[in-house]
């Protein structure tokens, strides 16, 4: 009697060009996974050492009236780093609220392509600040046409 195992696996692609760490949050990810208010900054924390901002004396919620305690808790630390201290770019545009620190437009989660959350040992080129960087990509449509054109002869007139 002999018995054999057989195991099947794909190999995981290592990078080895950067250092960079972080984690990719793909369109699908943003469609299927559950979102208290379609917040797509919560998913964010399913990266390692990411927690979103949610102390009520923070910099960004101390008081009732600003306008970022009334979009509530939407910024993120990596492994200590200071919420204010987080770089958003939209398209590589700079993204960043200038009066509160925290990001400045939300996109919709219907119009995200992708996320990328840059946690540690990134380039100098997303260097603006000294936590985490966040690379919202969204999605781009082309310049043709796709809905249905009537002649002018099938027009009742």
């Amino acid at each position: 009697m002999s018995t054999s195992v057989e195991v099947n696996a794909t190999e995981v692609a290592i990078e080895t060009t950067t250092p960079t760490l972080g984690q990719v949050i793909t369109a699908e990810e943003v469609a299927e996974l559950p979102l208290n208010g379609r917040n797509f900054v919560q998913l964010a924390t399913l990266t390692p050492g990411t927690t979103a901002s949610t102390s009520p004396v923070s910099f960004f919620t101390n008081a009732a009236s600003s306008e970022a305690a009334t979009r509530g808790s939407f910024s993120l630390s990596v492994g200590g780093s200071r919420e204010q201290e987080t770089d958003w770019l939209l398209d590589g545009n700079d993204n960043n609220q200038l009066d509160e620190g925290g990001i400045a437009i939300f996109s919709s989660i219907d119009d995200i392509e992708e996320f990328k959350v840059l946690t540690y040992n990134y380039s100098a080129e997303f260097g603006e600040r000294a936590g985490p960087t966040v690379l919202v990509t969204t999605k781009s449509g082309s310049n043709n046409f796709t809905g249905r054109c009537l002649s002018t002869s099938a027009i009742p007139s």
